[in-house]
This record gives structure tokens, C-alpha cells and sequence, in this order.
């Protein structure tokens, strides 16, 4: 899994990809949001943790920018000012989760778990819907069913 990791904290960018790359994940680090949007633009990413102050920067401003640039990007939210009503906000704007610093790498293992078993459930959804669409496609370019008759009363 490809992570982005968004804060304006040095120690917290490095730990945190240091424990994701333990889990045989790529991980990137960058200190705000526009670097964030710059980075997406050119690579997406599966998931980005996103910390909800990042200096002069919303937290939630950026989760609306990247939902906007990368609408299947998968997004959780960090922060150590956690309210209900923050962690509302957040996922109300598109965010997958909520993640309250400081948190742990067990934490952060249970986060990862969950956003590949999101990442697969898609998968298998998109896949899905592929086969419904073609097969659908197929149906209505092909003649219509035949007409099987006849005489012989064992098969009517």
C-alpha cells in the first residue's frame, strides 16, 4: 500500500512512516498540505494520514482538496485535539477514519488493516460492476432468445 503521511511535526512524520514501512508498506512524508496536493497530483496514493492542524493550515480544508483531486483516495485524520464534533466534521467531509494522537503502532496497525479491507471490498465492487455492465452489454447485442416448439407431448 502506497501511504502519504501529512504533518507539520518532524518526529511524528518519521515515526509514523518508519512503523508503516515495518509493515511492508511504501510510506511519504510531507510537512503540509500543499505539498500533499502537489504529491497527488503527480501519484496517487492509497491512503493518506492526515493531521487536522497543520500549522496556518485546516486539516479539514485539505481533506475536502484531496477529495476533490482524488476521490478514491482513502483519508484518516489525526489529531491530538480530538472532539465528537471534529471527528464528525471530518468524516462528514469524506474522511474513512478518525485517529487520535498519540497513537500507538498497534493503533496504527488496526487503521492499516481496516483501509486494505476497504481497499479490497472496492476492488471486488469495481469488478463487479465491470461484469454486470459487459454482461449487460452482450445481452442487448445479441438476437433474441429462439423459439423452441414442438409437436412431441413429453416436451410441451
Amino acid at each position: 500500500m502506497d501511504v502519504l503521511i501529512v504533518d507539520d511535526e518532524k518526529s511524528i512524520r518519521d515515526s509514523t512512516r518508519i512503523a508503516i514501512e515495518a509493515e511492508g508498506h511504501y510510506a511519504e512524508a510531507v510537512d503540509c498540505g500543499k505539498l500533499a496536493l502537489m504529491r497527488l497530483k503527480e501519484d496517487p496514493a492509497d491512503l493518506v494520514l492526515l493531521d487536522l492542524r497543520l500549522g496556518d493550515e485546516n486539516g479539514i480544508d485539505v481533506l475536502e482538496a484531496i477529495k476533490k483531486l482524488r476521490p478514491q483516495t482513502i483519508v484518516v485524520l489525526c489529531t491530538a485535539y480530538a472532539s465528537v464534533q471534529t471527528a464528525v466534521s471530518a468524516i462528514q467531509k469524506g474522511a474513512f477514519d478518525y485517529l487520535e494522537k498519540p497513537f500507538t503502532p498497534e493503533h496504527l496497525r488496526g487503521i492499516l488493516a481496516r483501509v486494505q479491507k476497504q481497499m479490497k471490498v472496492e476492488k471486488e465492487l469495481s469488478h463487479l460492476q465491470s461484469e454486470v455492465a459487459t454482461l449487460k452489454e452482450s445481452a442487448s447485442n445479441s438476437s433474441p432468445p429462439l423459439r423452441f416448439e414442438t409437436e412431441e407431448p413429453e416436451m410441451s
